[in-house]
Formats: C-alpha cells, structure tokens, sequence
C-alpha cells in the first residue's frame, strides 16, 4: 500500500469557486479508478495551494496514473506538481472500525 501526497499551487487568476468547481469536475477521473482505493482533496484558501492525499494498491499504479496527471496539472496551474510516495503499511479507519496491516 502506498500513500502518495501531491501538491500544486493554483493558477493566481482562479478563485475559490474556479477551484472547487474543478475539483467536482474532476471526479470522474478518480471514481473507479483500478488501484486507487481513497483519495483526499485538501485546499488552502490564503496560499492559493492544494494537496491531494491518495491511497493506492501499488506505487507502479501510482506512478503510470502522475505520468499522465502531471502534464495536465501543470498546463492548467502554470505549475509542476511535487508529488511524495509513502509506504503505508497501516491504516486505522474510525467509520468502518476496520484497522488494516500491508506488507
């Protein structure tokens, strides 16, 4: 299991609205996705920053998925997103009651 944190800063002429009306846009993209399991959409309002939280199956899958995602990230902000991969080998989730153990 993998956690991959993604950061992008937005373009300076979006405004809040542009920006989460985007993120809604978006969600077809993530929705079934093969091997993403969770995914987190995070925004600071002040900073004009983003931050996606991703929980996937494997990093191969993480990594084919931003090959992809990058270029149109950064064509629709004006910049690079950084991307962080993390192994995850627990996650406690409270609304399930379920605690999960990956190799």
């Amino acid at each position: 299991m993998i956690t991959a944190i993604v950061k992008w800063r937005a373009a300076d002429q979006l405004t809040h609205a542009d920006i989460l009306e985007r993120f809604k846009n978006s969600i077809p993209v993530y929705k079934g996705r093969e091997h993403l399991i969770r995914k987190y959409v995070c925004f600071d309002r002040q900073a004009l920053r983003g931050l996606g939280v991703y929980l996937w199956e494997d990093e191969t899958a993480a990594q084919e998925f931003y090959a992809m995602a990058s270029p149109i990230i950064e064509e629709e902000t004006g910049h690079p997103p950084e991307i962080e991969f993390y192994d995850t080998p627990i996650v406690v989730d409270n609304q399930t009651g379920e605690i999960l153990f990956y190799d």
